[in-house]
């Protein structure tokens, strides 16, 4: 039965690194979008000639 225990003991590791590098990717996920849409705001201001002292108000 020890010699069973590294091979018990590995989906748990394994799930805990998957959870781990998903919250991770989630977490870059979130910042790559906040960027896009901040990009995309800027973007439109500027077509709309909008300035930026204007839209911060």
């Amino acid at each position: 039965m020890a010699d069973s225990a590294p091979w018990l003991d590995a989906p748990s590791l394994w799930g805990r690194a998957f959870e781990r590098t998903l919250d991770a990717l989630g977490a870059r996920l979130v910042r790559i979008a906040d960027g896009v849409l901040d990009t995309f705001i800027a973007e439109s201001a500027e077509g709309a000639g909008v300035t930026k002292t204007a839209c911060n108000r």
